[in-house]
């Protein structure tokens, strides 16, 4: 059995990577000198290989990275991740791939996973990246991106890429380890971790984090005598709760997040000047996940997980109206779903690996309700419901230069009421020890979410349609020098049926599914290393969306992105410089257009010791002011403005 095949994003997969990244970390507080070749990836085909040999462009993001760039939250990272940006209305953080991110969509389009196990919630099957995601990002070893539909391997939510968080292992969360961060807009987090391997290989870590930010600047204009009193009902708290733990095959992971953001309410929306009353959004989620990880023999592999997961959010606003009595009108979204993987992978058949699989999820709850709290609701939708999906690929090595790859998924999801597949064709060609082309087909589908579906059902509007995308992608990577590097990539992908939200008089805010859509882009990329250490990484995404039958180019759909990071040592290892550059077009929204903006951060980290650990940044350096629009119907909303943050670590036994 090839090395490269041997295992599942498991343990085998955190074993390879741990193993990489120790060498990277360790090799960054050197000064690296070369662009890290033979880099282990596991999202493009479920199972740990060399990037190059993947056959999907993979994006990685290290530990290393996260602190030379000072990154605070899981939108930071994305936001360095090429083709990648996310936006926010303070509720909820947003991420738009490739130039689709249309406002009111809840990242149902992109497929997040933690160490392997899907947690894409089943309400709006939304990806929950704001301050509930379940990771703190001092736990992340690694973020995997895939762009590009990914059904023919990963089912529903695959349409527009597969994002993997890997979690670090004990080795690097070994002993008593502690953070304080305090930012000059009023926030603080902090996280505390503990962690044990044991000479018998079996090893587990938890971790507790939290965060609070108090009086958040407001993302809309308002009267100059009210903007106090407003920001004493804007704030923000939470605390997260990871576990992990693994020994001869089996392991456990766990996960609690709980979050309430608090914003200013009218008492009485029908009456200007009212007052104002305290608002709430509390969130609830929780997972758990057993898995076993083990080979059947010298040529099989075997890989079993089953996991559950809850949640719950509830939207609390006060209502007074003159002659009846205070209310508190709340909006519930409450899912609970089981969830059973089997995998099985096999190198029996000289030059080729298959991989089979089946997946199943079960929707014990899917909920909405709302209503006055403490009353009987006044709507409630509940179901339940089930999806079934089973795939089978081979990476067949055709020539020790050509590698080519098939596979196929059948789904069907019960409520949406069909059976789709997902053909998958990959063609790797090693053209040198340097360089490697890759000529990618893709297909994906989403079904409508819960929401989405009683959405239309409730007024007796058009039942949806399943969105469906097919793709082609030609990538190469090519190493220049030991210390150059550069890629490009080139696709188009054709989507119908997308699923947008609509705001009509007569039934308010419904789903429709929309025209023809066809997109275009390219993504450049260079990365630089020099003998002293310092590190260069410029990307730049060009793309071009529109609706085939109207010719309009979709809402949020910037036409260039361009991010730069560099970082440098300026003394020894122990002080280092990370700067950022993050730039968009200018692009259209349905308020308008929005003018494109740049974004530097900049970022100090000193090593006092090899336990202790300082760093200041300074995000949005220039104070630069920019909106985006992120919900349908409201207007464009202010974005985070100039942050100074201040951060120690320090760690007790390893």
């Amino acid at each position: 059995m090839p090395p490269a095949w041997a295992g599942e994003p498991g343990l085998a997969v955190a074993e390879a990577n741990a193993g990489l990244d120790l060498g990277l970390e360790d090799l960054l507080r050197q000064g690296l000198k070369a662009v890290p070749q033979a880099v282990q990836v596991s999202t493009a085909s479920r199972f740990a290989q060399s990037a190059e040999q993947a056959p999907a462009q993979t994006y990685v993001l290290t530990d290393a990275e996260i602190r030379a760039y000072g990154l605070r939250s899981m939108a930071d990272i994305l936001n360095c991740l090429p083709g990648l940006f996310t936006t926010s209305n303070g509720n909820f953080v947003y991420v738009a791939a490739r130039g689709l991110g249309r406002p009111g969509d809840f990242n149902a389009r992109l497929l997040l996973m933690i160490d392997g196990v899907r947690v894409n919630e089943n309400i709006f099957d939304a990806a929950l990246i704001g301050p509930e995601f379940y990771v703190d990002v001092d736990l992340i070893d690694r973020v995997e991106f895939t762009p590009g539909p990914g059904s023919a391997l990963y089912g529903n939510n695959a349409f527009f890429g597969v994002i993997q968080v890997q979690t670090k292992r004990a080795d690097k969360l070994a002993g008593l380890r502690a953070r304080l961060a305090l930012d000059s807009q009023r926030g603080s987090s902090w996280q505390a971790s503990a962690g044990q391997r044991l000479d018998s290989g079996a090893e587990g870590w938890i971790s507790i984090s939290g965060f609070q930010q108090d009086r958040i600047p407001l993302n809309s204009p308002a009267p100059a005598e009210r903007v106090d009193r407003l920001r004493d009902h804007n704030w923000d708290h939470g605390t997260r709760l990871l576990a992990r733990a693994s020994m001869a095959g089996w392991s456990f992971r766990a996960g609690h997040s709980e979050r309430v953001r608090g914003n200013a309410s009218p008492l009485d929306p029908t009456r200007p000047g009212s007052g104002i009353g305290q608002g709430r959004s509390i969130y609830f989620n929780q997972f758990a996940a057993l898995g076993y990880e083990g080979a059947l023999g010298a040529n099989w592999d075997l890989t079993v997980e089953a996991s559950s997961k809850v949640l719950q959010s509830r939207r609390r606003d006060p209502l007074e109206q003159p002659g009846r009595p205070p209310l508190e009108l709340e909006t519930l979204s409450e899912g609970q779903w089981d969830e059973f993987a089997l995998r099985l992978g096999s190198s029996a058949w000289r030059g080729h690996y298959v991989l089979g699989g089946l997946e199943w999820q079960r929707d014990r709850l899917q909920r909405i309700a709302l209503g006055a709290r403490g009353l009987p609701p006044d709507l409630d939708f509940t179901s339940a419901s089930e999806r079934l999906g089973v795939f089978v690929q081979d990476e067949w090595q055709l020539h020790a230069q050509h590698r080519l790859v098939l596979g196929l998924r059948w789904d069907h999801d019960r409520r949406a009421d069909g059976s789709r597949l997902n053909p998958r064709l990959a063609w790797v060609w090693q053209l040198s020890p340097e360089a490697n082309l890759k000529l990618m087909q893709g297909s994906a589908y989403r079904a409508p979410n819960f929401y989405e579906f009683r959405s239309n059902q409730a007024p007796g509007l058009p039942v949806l349609e399943a969105e469906r995308t097919r793709s082609l992608e030609l990538a190469l990577e090519h190493r220049l020098t030991p210390q150059l590097q550069y890629r490009a990539s080139l696709y188009r992908a054709r989507m119908s049926g997308l699923i947008s939200q609509v705001l009509k008089p007569d039934t308010g805010l419904s789903f429709v599914n929309s025209d023809v859509v066809r997109s275009r882009g390219l993504e450049l990329g260079l990365e630089k290393r020099w003998d002293g250490g310092a590190r260069l990484q410029l990307g730049l995404s060009l793309q071009r969306s529109r609706e085939l039958g109207s010719g309009a180019e979709l809402d949020n759909s910037p036409r260039r992105l361009f991010k730069l990071a560099y970082s440098q040592p300026l003394w020894r290892d122990d002080l280092q410089l990370g700067w950022q550059t993050q730039a968009m077009s200018r692009r259209q929204v349905p308020a308008g257009s929005l003018p494109g903006q740049a974004l530097h951060h900049l970022h100090l980290l000193w090593r006092q010791s090899a336990d202790s650990e300082w760093s200041l940044g300074l995000r949005n350096l220039m104070g630069v002011s920019y909106a985006d629009q992120p919900d349908v119907g409201l207007p464009p909303l202010r974005q985070e403005g100039r942050v100074l943050r201040l951060q120690f670590k320090h760690r007790v036994g390893s």
